[in-house]
């Protein structure tokens, strides 16, 4: 079993579980399968899987090389110009102007807190403690477990296992004995995020032993587990039970096998806790020496409930079906949480484990909204300014927190780092019951997904009512269901907008339902504006490959403008292997990893969830306005429709400048009006003469054109030669670096002296220092400016794979000087 809670060092082998051997005090520890993976600078790249014998080609090869170069050029172009220091607390940060700067200033700190408390690589200097009672290891594992996650998150080589800072406190684990629940939860789940081999899991399984043995059924667990001499303790209470859940569910997930009946007994004693109005409480019933408050429903005891609820739908879920179950307690403990959710409260007795069981429950749930608000954003603007200048948070009392700083800083450093990680999927809520009724589809495959691209992965669902632009957390949206989602215009303009601003969907037929597959086929040739039509996948696409080779590909259904993928369907029904985890059926797993480093160009371009491709408009009016056409002709000539009027929002933030495009027709043209004329395409094309004569004259007047190669393409680039040559106004020669367009010379321009190159276009021409631009001048004007690699696609921020062009950073680079150059007054 893939667990989202592991962490996997360079060089380490991971496990899938495939045959059962063996025992260890009464849980089997499972075999592995092993899997080997490789990493590159920057980003981490899947090389080998030795289970199916995969072996490198030669374009793999070249693929690496490409990433390795295009990493460490990116890596001196960040160091040009340091990001300035954030210091703690963040007092301005808010849910709208959050940053993920922001968010790692406020890791960093908090991490930097933590090591400076440890003592000869413990945290027992200050040890946690319950009525006086000294909970011996609980520091240790809890600062561990924190550590892991954060690690994970920030990549920081103090984080990893085997560093200084961590290797001494897990040696210190692996031995711990301790019958304090708390204690030994976080220390196997501390433990179960490390990768292991067979004598690992047998650890795993001896120590969580007493933690299933002893559970009776309809009970849970109390401060005490059952040691020699001495029973466990008869009053249990919610709170213990969440933490002993959650590192059950560890240990289960990392290859340990827990019995059916522990989930069984969880799940009936979560369901009969649960309060009439939906939510938890600490205890069921009376309970010594605690307020009555404990025994009615409060965030952090309903957060934990429903958290809980949804580990047992995953343990106890029956086989795929083509309808969506809603689960009565599960729906009734999210409406509590939804009806009580206030942002900017501070929940009481503990808020760092409210925050704790509430990022659970988004993650699990797939949720991005509580109460209409972003719960990480909002939850996050808040926390980030409580935080003490030295990186911790207070504690809020002696019972929860024990006056002890380093509990509140754990809890809040979890819900920082494991929300803040990459979302890769959004799952779409649309009208019906079929949208979600795999409702473990997508957590499952990205967990699977975590390991082969060594990164942790979220996901999530978002509503069809919700705008496009809350969408564009993740680079992917699955649509799965079984019957006609049907579809209105309003709903297909949200999903070409989605598109067009970078995204790919990707859709799965339910049972492999006709009906929904020829709906899709509909909805796609609508999507495209009866410009693009859908169409079978080829076998060499990189949807077949870019990542793991399918030996057999499936049918798959693709709808491309030209210059990428923007929809793939699936007749056959994935989302039932991914719902029961039926590895033996690899392509299922393969087709949407592949797809994955498809869009992203490889998994180090995965963004943290606050970094997305939206622009938001910049404020203030603009100093100057630079009016440019975009001519339509009869080809191809806008594939990509956001792609300059997102870099004319950026290029106005960052320089005060605004382009503003309108569409023009060749006839149309009037270099009073239009200094600038943008041609772009992606296939093979000719003007008649009449636009021919039409843009001679546009260009005999003052005119400049810019021509963009937004695929890269062959047949472009040959098109766009003849069209140069026809024009007869000089000769077309390469642009050196001390030309004005390169040398930052014109106002507000940049010195490009190196550019990055997409793999694609390395893999194809070779690796290239600079940037490859062709120009047409007279005296100091550039009368043509022509770029065989493409700009366009580069202007959405997105690093889709198989384009020949520039990488986002460069293409914005590189539009930029060539914008305000042609725009110039320069003779």
């Amino acid at each position: 079993m893939l667990s989202p809670d592991r962490a996997i060092p360079s060089g380490a082998l991971i496990h899938c579980p495939c045959a059962k051997t063996g025992n260890s005090g009464g849980l089997t520890a499972v075999r592995p399968v092993n899997i080997r993976l490789w990493r590159t600078l920057g980003g981490q790249f899947p090389v080998k899987q030795q289970s199916i014998g995969r072996r490198w080609d030669m374009r793999r090869f070249g693929l690496l090389v490409a990433a390795l170069a295009s990493v460490c050029s990116n890596l001196a172009l960040a160091n040009q110009e340091p990001a300035p220091k954030i210091v703690v607390p963040i007092k301005d940060a808010t849910a709208s102007t959050l940053t993920d700067e922001q968010v790692v200033a406020s890791l960093v700190a908090g991490v930097n807190y933590l090591l400076k408390q440890q003592k000869d690589g413990l945290w027992e200097a200050t040890p946690a403690k319950h009525n006086g009672q000294v909970m011996e290891g609980g520091m240790t594992a809890f600062c561990t477990y924190t550590l892991l996650h954060v690690g994970r998150s920030l990549k920081d080589p103090r984080l990893t296992p085997r560093s200084p800072e961590i290797a001494t406190a897990l040696r210190y684990l692996k031995s711990l004995d301790s019958d304090w629940t708390y204690v030994k939860s976080y220390q196997l789940a501390a433990l179960s995020m490390l990768p292991g081999d067979q004598e690992h899991k047998q650890l795993l399984a001896k120590i969580a032993t007493p933690m299933v043995r002893e559970l009776a059924a309809g009970t849970g667990f109390g401060y005490h587990l059952a040691s020699p001499g001495k029973p466990a303790d008869k009053l249990w209470d919610n709170s213990n039970t969440q933490i002993a859940l959650l590192a059950t569910w560890a240990v289960d997930e990392a290859g340990v096998e827990i019995p059916v009946r522990f989930w069984r007994h969880q799940d009936n004693l979560w369901r009969r806790s649960q309060s009439k109005d939906g939510g938890w409480s600490y205890t069921l019933g009376a309970y010594p020496g605690i307020p009555k408050f404990f025994n009615e429903s409060y965030p952090q005891m309903t957060a934990a409930g429903v958290a809980s609820m949804y580990i047992l739908r995953e343990k106890m879920a029956g086989p795929p079906e083509l309808a969506r179950r809603p689960d009565p307690s599960i729906a009734a403990g999210l409406a509590w949480l939804d009806k009580n959710y206030d942002p900017q409260k501070q929940a009481t007795p503990s808020h760092g484990y409210y925050l704790y069981c509430l990022e659970r429950v988004g993650l699990a749930a797939g949720r991005k909204h509580f109460a209409g608000h972003d719960w990480y954003r909002a939850s996050a603007a808040q926390l980030l300014g409580r935080q003490n200048p030295n990186g911790s948070w207070n504690a809020q009392d002696r019972f929860h927190e024990m006056d002890n700083p380093m509990v509140p800083t754990c809890f809040g450093l979890i819900f920082l780092a494991r929300g803040r990680n990459p979302v890769l999927f959004n799952k779409l809520e649309y009208p019906g019951n079929t949208w979600d009724a795999r409702p473990n589809d997508l957590s499952h495959l990205t967990q699977w997904m975590e390991h082969g691209f060594e990164r942790a992965i979220n996901w999530q669902s978002v509503s069809l009512a919700s705008k496009p632009e809350d969408w564009l957390d993740a680079p992917l949206l699955l649509i799965s269901g079984s019957a006609n989602p049907r579809f209105d215009d309003a709903a297909i303009n949200k999903l070409r907008d989605f598109v067009l601003t970078g995204g790919i969907i990707f859709s799965t037929a339910d049972g492999s339902r006709a009906e929904f597959t020829d709906a899709v086929r509909t909805t796609m040739t609508k999507l495209g504006n009866r410009l693009y039509e859908p169409r079978e996948l080829p076998n060499d696409h990189p949807v077949f490959s870019a990542w793991a080779k399918v030996k057999t590909p499936p049918r798959l259904i693709g709808l491309s403008n030209g210059v990428r993928e923007l929809w793939v369907h699936s007749p056959v029904d994935m989302g039932a292997t991914w719902q029961k985890r039926g590895f033996a059926t690899k392509e299922h797993w393969d087709i949407p990893a592949n797809l994955a480093f498809y869009a992203l160009g490889g998994p180090g371009d995965l963004n943290p969830r606050l970094r997305t491709t939206a622009t938001k408009p910049a404020r203030g009016d603009a100093k100057k306005t630079i009016p440019i056409a975009r001519l339509d002709y009869a080809g191809n000539w806008d594939p990509e429709p956001n792609a300059w009027p997102r870099f004319a929002q950026r290029l106005r933030a960052a320089a005060s400048v605004e382009p503003t495009f309108t569409t023009a027709t060749i006839a149309a043209l009037d270099a009073t009006k239009f200094r600038i004329a943008v041609l772009t395409g992606t296939s093979a094309f000719s003007l008649s003469d009449d636009a021919l004569k039409g843009l001679k004259t546009y260009l005999a007047a003052g005119g400049s054109l810019l021509i963009d190669n937004a695929s890269g393409g062959r047949e472009f680039d040959e098109s766009a030669r003849r069209l140069i040559t026809s024009l007869d106004v000089g000769k077309l020669v390469p642009v050196l670096n001390d030309d004005a367009l390169l040398s930052g010379t014109v106002e507000a321009t940049l010195k490009i002296d190196s550019v990055d190159y997409r793999k694609a276009a390395v893999l194809r021409d070779g690796r290239r220092e600079g940037p490859e631009l062709l120009a047409i001048k007279n005296g100091e004007r550039c009368v043509v400016v022509y770029s065989p690699y493409a700009i366009t696609p580069g202007l959405l921020g997105t690093n889709t794979m198989g384009i020949v062009g520039y990488e986002p950073p460069s293409a914005e680079m590189l539009a930029r000087n060539i914008v305000l150059n042609l725009a110039s007054d320069r003779k």
